[in-house]
């Protein structure tokens, strides 16, 4: 599809989703007429489906489908339901009704309709009838393209829908189908097990109608005296080859034999069908392979015979994009099935792809291979462990497609890849492809293949028995021997000398943190006051103050002796009340959510933000209290007189530090990391002969970032101010000190440390 082209259905779409909403509040309207009361998600969706029938009778129309003449295409338009519309179409077809096609509430007719509702519906059908052409001729998921657009964002993020750029579809289907021999397999067997409104098997079906097309005098003559059966209704046509392997057979063949599909979204499965049977309505069929069903569960074992069947397969390939659902917003009933059912790949934090990996190996052929996008967090998180592990075990990779933060879902804000991998276990090597370029700009427009052979991608193989089921180590050779030398030298964990917590939940901030100012104008006691840093104030070495304060209300024992915090935080009163704890009466009314210990703010402790670009530590000695994106450590007792926080924070503050923890690190997003404890706390640290040296150095650092901020405090900031571009460029040098301090200490190499910079993006500083 060409750049215009795209850009005119993208515009097309928005156009139509300003009719719906316009069509939405009509069926509102009727809805509360018959109802009382109307759910606007069902008007929602009626609404979508009277979009739908204009589509599918102008698409029916120029396959040279006709109504009786001198009919009034509006009138029969509104006052008959999409179902009835598409049995008038098809009225030759036995078994219709085994479609069960969008369930519509209400019969319209115009009588029902106010003349201003009239004429929204009239000029809703010309603006489609004038449009639906140029769609269907540039794309052929358009109604999938429409649901995507209307759907409630809410439902989507309910069911883990996030739908699948082309690029990444065309790659997907490249990896798979296109270049099986479909004469030497033409039963072969193409799976989405959350296919949704049907854009992988709909693109499936094209690249095999092509195939099949092109190879149609080889088949028939292949297998001419082979016996094949038809089913029509009830009836089965016997046919020999030489007159099956025909073109008008080929809609059927594909529907009954190759394309598969499964989703609980029942009106997304409807689309999928409908953008199907459009594929050849004059040769449709009922028999098609796309069923409304959990795909996680066991259906071959059940007794329900249309899911039995078609869960009994083995597939050939398994294709698409598994819905994320984390385990907070998963059922609890269904995620206790779920722990037991797929206890192999998941447990309690676990997300629900996870369970797709297992499910899909299990109905894939032995020869069978999948290639699916999923988010890429089950990598290094502590939660898919298992899932790690079962991978491993029970099948070979074949491929990895690493986006590495780069947002593939516009404004999910999901880090993605795509696992190619196959049941047999044959090969031990993997080819990874690893986004470089957090900047590169993925848009429908390219192919992704291209792409993987430019330099915006790094190209490297990994074998499979190297990765560790703790965490999956995702890099190059040359980098693999740099961690790997940094690991062999370090002799403790971050974990067994210093102990890790988190900032504070309130539950509501506005009624706990407040201004210098706010503090004045309310009179708060100040013994339960608190300074209160956010994420925003911590940078390397360096912790800005702000204006803010707590109200810490967990001191409160006496509630007549803080009349004034009270007053203040009662302002916010019904929300508090309304919070999980407060309605279980574990917390009252006024006090924190999750005050933690006040003991560990009020210790000299190491602090740092939960999501950064890059390592920024500092050293808290003033006792500041922070939000729950937040998190600190304080040295343990027994290490005290061992390591010194200036020591911890200058190692990690530094350049070979951050290459080191971002080996590993889980990359969320374009440019940012998951600074989790989980991670942070299984760094690394090591002391040897250097280690006054460096504590010293870090000293002097911190000394400069205190002159630095003094400065911009006496006089406007200048960025071009020669005394801090002077203290800038002696930090810089220090920097670069401690960097070789440490590649020394580690037995690495300049060329070690500018492979380092060049990794993190660095020139040489």
């Amino acid at each position: 599809m060409d750049k215009k082209s795209s850009f005119t259905k993208e515009k097309l779409v928005f156009k139509f989703k300003k009719m719906h909403k316009q069509l939405t509040q009509v069926y509102i309207r009727i809805l509360n007429t018959k109802y009382k009361s109307c759910d606007k998600s069902l008007a929602f969706r009626q609404a979508y489906i009277f979009i739908n029938k204009v589509f599918l009778i102008r698409i029916f129309q120029n396959n040279g489908f006709k109504l009786e003449e001198n009919y009034n295409e509006n009138k029969f338009i509104i006052g008959n339901r999409l179902n009835e519309i598409l049995k008038i179409y098809l009225k030759n077809t036995e078994n219709y009704e085994d479609l069960n096609l969008f369930c519509e509430e209400i019969n319209l007719s115009e009588a029902q309709l106010s003349e201003d509702e009239i004429y929204i519906m009239y000029n809703t059908i010309d603006k489609i009838k004038s449009n639906v052409d140029y769609l269907q001729r540039i794309d052929n998921t358009i109604l999938g393209d429409l649901y995507e657009v209307f759907m409630d964002e809410e439902i989507r993020k309910s069911l883990g829908q996030f739908y699948t750029p082309s690029f990444i579809i065309d790659y997907i289907l490249n990896k798979t189908i296109a270049d099986e021999d479909i004469v030497k397999k033409p039963f072969i067997k193409i799976l989405d097990p959350a296919c949704g409104s049907g854009h992988f098997v709909i693109k499936a079906y094209d690249m095999l109608k092509k195939k099949f097309i092109e190879n149609l005098s080889i088949l028939k003559e292949v297998y001419k005296d082979e016996i094949y059966i038809i089913k029509n209704g009830e009836k089965d046509i016997k046919l020999r080859g030489i007159d099956y392997w025909k073109k008008e057979n080929i809609h059927y063949h594909l529907l009954r034999n190759c394309i598969y599909g499964s989703d609980v979204d029942k009106f997304a499965i409807d689309i999928t069908i409908v953008n199907l049977i459009i594929k050849d309505t004059k040769n449709f069929s009922c028999n098609i392979n796309i069923i409304n069903s959990d795909s996680l569960v066991k259906w071959e074992y059940d007794k329900y015979i249309k899911e039995r069947e078609f869960w009994s397969n083995k597939y050939d390939y398994v294709i698409g994009n598994p819905p994320y659902v984390g385990s907070k917003k998963l059922d609890s009933h269904y995620k206790k099935w779920l722990i037991d059912e797929y206890r192999d790949v998941f447990k309690d934090k676990s997300d629900l792809y996870y369970c797709f990996y297992k499910r899909i190996l299990d109905v894939l052929d032995v020869d069978g291979k999948a290639c699916i996008i999923t988010p890429r967090y089950f990598i290094e998180s502590p939660s898919g462990k298992l899932l790690r592990g079962y991978l491993k075990r029970n099948s070979s990779i074949i491929e990895i497609v690493d986006f590495y933060g780069n947002q593939v879902f516009k404004g999910v804000g999901v880090a993605s890849a795509i696992f190619t991998f196959k049941k047999k276990l044959d090969t031990d090597n993997i080819n990874v492809y690893k986004l470089k370029n957090d900047n590169l700009n993925l848009g429908n427009n390219i192919s992704l293949e291209i792409m993987l052979n430019d330099k915006c991608f790094e190209k490297f193989n990994l074998k499979k028995c190297d990765l560790d089921d703790e965490r999956w180590i995702i890099i190059s050779d040359n980098k693999l021997d740099i961690y790997n030398k940094i690991n062999e030298n370090l002799e403790y964990k971050l974990k067994d000398i210093a102990q890790s917590f988190q900032g504070i939940i309130t539950g509501c901030d506005k009624a706990f943190v407040l201004s210098g100012k706010d503090v004045e104008d309310n009179n708060i006691e100040k013994r339960i006051l608190r300074k209160w840093i956010k994420n925003k104030n911590i940078s390397r070495y360096f912790i800005e103050d702000n204006d803010l304060f707590i109200i810490y209300s967990d001191f409160i024992e006496d509630e007549s002796k803080y009349k004034n915090a009270l007053n203040y935080i009662a302002k916010y009163k019904e929300k508090l009340m309304n919070r999980r704890e407060c309605r279980k009466n574990i917390r009252k009314w006024y006090e924190l959510q999750w005050g933690r210990d006040y003991k560990y703010f009020e210790k000299d402790k190491i602090m740092y933000p939960y999501k950064a670009s890059h390592n920024k530590f500092s050293i808290d000695r003033n006792g500041y209290y922070c939000s729950a994106d937040v998190y600190s450590f304080y040295i343990k007792d027994m290490y005290e007189e061992i390591f010194s926080l200036e020591y911890i924070v200058t190692l990690l503050n530094s350049r070979v530090y951050e290459f080191y923890f971002k080996m590993f690190a889980k990359k969320i997003s374009t440019h940012i990391y998951d600074y989790y404890p989980n991670s942070i706390m299984d760094l690394g640290i090591f002391k040897n002969s250097k280690y006054k040296e460096i504590e010293d150095i870090g000293k002097k650092i911190m000394s400069l970032k205190l002159d630095i901020d003094i400065i911009k405090n006496n006089k406007s900031y200048d960025k071009k101010d020669t005394d801090i571009i002077e203290l800038k460029q002696e930090i810089y040098r220090l920097e670069l000190e401690v960097d070789y301090i440490i590649i020394d200490s580690f037995n690495l190499t300049k060329e070690n440390l500018g492979i380092i910079y060049d990794d993190l993006n660095l020139k040489n500083i």
